[in-house]
């Protein structure tokens, strides 16, 4: 079933003292408040200190010494009891309320300013654990209520139509001399999972940046799929991928190299790396707050990117990606795909919290990576433009579908709503921006 979502964002910025400020805003209202330094740097060094091993099984880890992800569920609740204090915790309880009221969920979009590298390590926290204490609910395994982070990057983001097949590429890489992975597997369930002749799945093993660069100019994707290693360089505060030269040995792409092979025009909508590493962040004070692949690929304007933070099993990832795809084929946006593949994780072994391991990074205002199609009117029916405010019921316009009303300043319509009356021959005038048959969504 589809769903569309709210805005809860969450601003965090330095006020220039002592204290962060954060400004929370949603349909229902916005609210603010501060936090001390000394509050956010202790549970800054808890995160750091709370890793372990959260995989039952294998990982996919060049340095079993690294092999960590966040599994202490209290360090979720300390987050949420930090950050959603006060007014702030009770705007987010009313927005989820009135927006469950209006068959809608939340969506918790963590905005940081990447300029700002004061923020490191706030931006580093693991967000993904995010939990009500009063539920005991963790967000990002609701699909009511996914945790994105958002980012804000000068790169413009137009929409774009889509026009099927749904092209994606698998980049297959296993150097030698490596942690071998199944990624046989995992190319198995992406095939079983795209099963339409709608979509057209390519395969690029042994990949270079030359290769996949050439790929990408002969045959542009909508989306671009790695399997394989990551890795991220404390010293430096930056990640890469491992690819492979044409002898099988092992090629370190750095993510900013990466970024310019996917920047520009024909760039992938959604790129998903199933790699360890790839979605960790610098927690080092004073390093960039988004340096890293997955952030370094939104900057180059890659509308979202998919990936890991730490160590992730060869069957996590496995369900993670079939669950994620079979879900964007069904038409989710992409927050409420990562989410289901979050609930296949959890599913596949409830004892672990492999689940909190992909990061979703994005500049999509609504998660969607494709512009909406415009229904065609049906036969013997007339369409022309309108503006709000145009049609009314008194002008005696019959309307089939769908009109979203009470639209104004980037606000959705709270409920869809359908105005029926009735026309005669003749009654019906292109000024008036009348539409008879079909659906009119007015966004």
């Amino acid at each position: 079933m589809a769903i569309d979502y709210e805005d809860f964002v969450l601003r965090i910025l330095p006020d220039g003292t002592d204290k962060f400020r954060i400004t929370a805003d949603s349909t229902e209202g916005e609210e603010q408040g501060a936090l001390g330094r000394e509050v956010v740097e202790a549970l800054e060094s808890e995160a750091r200190t709370g890793l372990g091993s959260s995989a039952s099984r294998p990982i996919r880890e060049l340095d079993l010494a690294a092999e960590a992800t966040i599994v202490s569920p209290q360090i979720g609740e300390r987050l949420f009891e930090t950050f959603f204090q006060g007014a702030i915790r009770q705007l987010f309880a009313t927005s989820r309320t009135a927006a469950q009221a209006r068959e809608r969920g939340v969506r918790v979009k963590i905005r940081i300013d990447p300029r700002e590298p004061r923020l490191a390590g706030i931006s580093g926290l693991p967000w993904e654990t995010l939990q009500d204490p009063e539920t005991g609910r963790f967000l990002s395994l609701d699909r009511l209520n996914p945790v994105v982070r958002y980012l804000e990057v000068s790169e413009p983001n137009r929409p774009v139509p889509f026009r099927p097949p749904l092209r994606i590429l698998v980049v297959i890489a296993n150097a030698e001399a490596t942690t071998p992975l199944d990624l046989d597997a995992e190319r198995k369930a992406l095939k079983n999972a795209w099963r339409s002749d709608n979509v057209e799945i390519s395969f690029l093993e042994r990949p270079t940046l030359d290769t996949l660069r050439q790929h990408l100019l002969s045959s542009p994707q909508h989306v671009f799929h790695f399997m394989g290693h990551g890795g991220f360089d404390d010293a430096r505060g930056a990640g890469h991928l491992l690819f492979e030269t044409s002898s099988g040995a092992p090629q370190t792409v750095r993510d900013e190299a990466l970024a310019t092979v996917l920047r520009g025009e024909g760039r992938p909508r959604l790129v998903v790396l199933n790699a360890c590493q790839t979605g960790r962040t610098s927690d080092q004070p004073g390093r960039h707050p988004f340096a890293g692949v997955a952030p370094a690929l939104v900057r180059a304007g890659v509308p979202a990117v998919v990936a890991m933070r730490r160590g992730i099993s060869d069957p996590a990832a496995i369900v993670f990606s079939k669950s994620l795809y079979e879900r964007l084929a069904a038409g989710d946006p992409v927050d409420a795909a990562v989410a289901e593949g979050r609930i296949a994780m959890h599913n596949g072994d409830p004892d672990s919290l492999e689940w909190a391991t992909p990061m979703l990074f994005m500049r999509l205002p609504d998660g969607h990576l494709f512009a909406a199609q415009k229904e065609s009117p049906a036969a013997g029916t007339t369409e022309s433009s309108f503006e709000v405010g145009d049609i009314e019921s008194h002008e005696e316009v019959l309307l089939f579908g769908e009109l979203n009303q009470g639209l104004g300043a980037g606000r959705r319509a709270s409920v869809p709503e359908t105005l029926r009356t009735q026309v005669k021959a003749g009654d019906i005038k292109s000024g008036k921006g009348v539409y008879i048959g079909g659906r009119i969504n007015r966004s």
